[in-house]
């Protein structure tokens, strides 16, 4: 009775965190010519184009998430991203060149050029039906589950781990991952595909369980819905409801719940991405001006954003993001900084990712993980290397010219700044996704701290803020309102 306990409160809930004793090593020849056409509707009806999903071992120690494009009927390449952010890559040999394939079956046999790591992929000529056969990692057994990414629009792989309430059941591992597929562009279109490990044993749920109620947040910054789904395994029916949250700037998902059986198990799911959202208010964008863009051995290029809202940081909005998007073969050459209208300068990056190429999408934010913590492209949230926005731009004009400076410290490789923008978060707050504060709250002040709730709020949201940080931001205020 305490196996079949173990067995059905895991069909539908994650996997506890752990590390792998060795780390793949990257092959970064391995990536090269991986080109798809960007118009997804190329790929309908037919085997070629880009699968992704998730991928964990059979004993739950590592997981990650799966990328894999069928480029050609002569080329396909693979590829695995670690938690721990290392990626593995994999050479596909077609199988079908050889007479191998079964029917109307593509096989292919993906091997990693740098570790005794393997798969299979199978899936009908029109595209349908991708499995994952005779799959290990470091001869390691593993399973892997994925989805075609199609003209239904994005595939969002997200792994994630889980609580049970019963005792009985704390020292057993298990891996609960779910791939949400859109449909439309609308939050409520939604394919949700789950995949459930227990003792080495896949009991995922099939295809199209519910995504519902999907409500953006008034500044637009995030998205939040209801997910839900149920299906019977081993003769139990397995339930689970909770919520996807997505930032719209960082294109950043997370999702989180509960889940029972009913035979009266229940616990709790997270998955391991965290986001960190940002404005909840109005959200004010401004676009830098970027007319010569090349970025040259061993000069400065810069580029300005023109604010136009009125107003002070930290009493009237807060800086929110600042997103670059730009093209360099070597990013440990680049120095970025950020330059206030009186000359402020704040260190975003300096001499990070090595040999990595390019800042893809690359989001600034207070509360995010450090950006050297990041390897290149540097896609989704950083916080600047030099410190907060907060703390280093408090009581400045918000109006003015603001200017993205990079400089190239190195010889021997160039590139091009694409795109970057600033975001500026104005005072309205509103609580988790659209209700918003009630105006007399924002009033009343704090008798201790001397600050009012709308700026207990922003304090609370801002949790990289040092006690002194915290304290200069009082003491502002109370001379603001003196």
């Amino acid at each position: 009775m305490k196996l079949f306990k173990l067995f059905t409160s895991l069909l539908l809930v994650g996997v506890l965190f752990s590390c792998s004793d060795e780390e793949p090593i990257e092959n970064t020849s391995a990536v090269e010519a991986l080109d798809l056409v960007a118009d997804l509707s190329t790929y309908t009806d037919s085997s070629l184009g880009m699968y992704k999903g998730v991928f964990t071992t059979a004993d739950s120690q590592d997981r990650g998430t799966v990328e894999i494009k069928v480029i050609n009927e002569d080329v396909a390449k693979a590829s695995i991203t670690y938690l721990n952010g290392v990626v593995e890559y994999f050479e596909g040999t077609i199988r079908e060149q050889a007479g191998l394939a079964i029917g109307n079956e593509m096989s292919i046999a993906f091997y990693s050029n740098t570790r005794s790591s393997s798969f299979v992929f199978n899936v009908n000529d029109n595209g349908s039906n991708p499995t994952i056969t005779d799959a290990n990692s470091n001869s390691k057994a593993s399973l892997i589950t994925v989805v075609k990414e199609n003209t239904r629009g994005a595939v969002v792989p997200l792994t994630g781990s889980f609580t049970t309430d019963d005792m009985s059941v704390t020292n057993a591992s298990g891996t609960w991952s779910i791939i949400f597929n859109t449909g439309t562009g609308e939050g409520n279109d939604t394919d949700i595909t789950t995949q459930t490990i227990f003792n080495t044993l896949d009991f995922g749920s099939t295809t199209g369980n519910e995504q519902s109620g999907c409500t953006a947040s008034s500044g637009g910054g995030s998205t939040s819905c209801t997910v839900e789904g149920m299906y019977t395994s081993q003769g139990v029916d397995i339930t689970w409801s909770g919520t996807h949250s997505y930032t719209t700037v960082s294109d950043c998902s997370t999702s989180s719940g509960t889940w029972s059986t009913a035979n009266g198990l229940s616990g709790t799911f997270n998955t391991d991405l965290s986001c960190v959202f940002g404005c909840e208010g109005t959200l004010n964008t401004f676009a830098g001006v970027v007319v010569d863009a090349d970025i040259f051995d061993n000069q400065t290029l810069t580029s300005t954003a023109t604010s136009t809202s009125m107003g002070t940081i930290g009493v009237d909005a807060d800086i929110d993001n600042v997103t670059v998007d730009l093209f360099h073969t070597f990013t440990g050459d680049l120095e970025m900084t950020l330059i206030s209208p009186v000359g402020t300068m704040l260190d975003l990056t300096s001499d990070n990712g090595g040999s990595g190429e390019s800042f893809t999408n690359t989001v600034f934010r207070d509360g995010a993980p450090n950006i050297t913590t990041g390897s290149a492209p540097f896609t989704g949230e950083f916080q600047p290397e030099g410190g907060t926005f907060a703390a280093t731009y408090d009581g400045e004009a918000i109006a003015g010219n603001w200017t993205l400076s990079i400089f190239d410290d190195a010889g021997g490789d160039t590139g091009t700044l694409n795109s970057w923008s600033i975001g500026f978060c104005d005072e309205t707050i509103v609580d988790n996704f659209g209700s918003p504060v009630d105006q007399e709250d924002t009033n009343r002040s704090n008798e201790e701290s001397g600050l009012t709730k709308i700026e207990l709020k922003r304090l609370e949201k801002m949790k990289s803020l040092t006690q002194e940080e915290i304290e200069l931001k009082r003491l502002k205020h109370k001379g603001l309102n003196n």
